[in-house]
């Protein structure tokens, strides 16, 4: 009875250890000394009209080796993944209510090679539907964003690139 139960935790420890250690059968991801990928982003309005407000987004890959990631996770695609907060310039900070458009992620990856930059933009009236009506009685709007790239398949992760862009307003106070 002791032997069996020696023999199943071993076993087990055997199992942890293959799935912990075990290479992931694609090649190895780029890491910071921080075990980390190695990744710059960039995030800057790129049109504010009337007619649309986007959003650019950048990804460079600044390691010593391809990223893989799932296409599905990269920013402008992955409305949960890619944090947005819009915000009033007013005294109270107020928040502008925001959608969340269904997403249903596919399998399918992309590999950002060493220095390539993939870019993409996000409509930003589909995630905050008053934000050209808000633009229009006030001066201004903060948009705060947040992002942690992923690697595919293992999942290891990048550290997490945030920053904040000014929206232009057209009304006053």
């Amino acid at each position: 009875m002791v032997g069996h139960s020696i023999g199943s935790f071993l076993v087990w420890v055997l199992t942890l250890f293959v799935a912990v250690f075990a290479p992931t059968g694609g090649k190895a991801q780029e890491k910071t000394d921080t075990g980390r990928l190695a990744y710059k982003m960039e995030v800057a309005l790129k049109s504010a009209t009337d007619e649309e407000l986007l959003l650019e987004i950048k990804l460079t890959n600044v390691s010593k080796a391809p990223i893989t990631v799932y296409r599905d996770r990269l920013p402008w695609r992955s409305p949960n993944g890619f944090s947005l907060t819009a915000v009033h310039t007013d005294a109270a900070g107020t928040i502008l209510r925001k959608t969340y458009p269904l997403v249903n992620p596919g399998p399918g990856k992309v590999t950002i090679q060493v220095g390539e930059t993939l870019t993409g933009n996000v409509d930003l009236t589909r995630r905050f539907p008053t934000l050209q009506e808000e633009r229009k009685l006030r001066e201004e709007v903060l948009l705060f964003w947040s992002y942690r790239l992923y690697s595919a398949p293992d999942l290891t992760d990048g550290e997490r690139k945030g920053g904040w862009v000014l929206i232009p307003g057209k009304g006053g106070k």
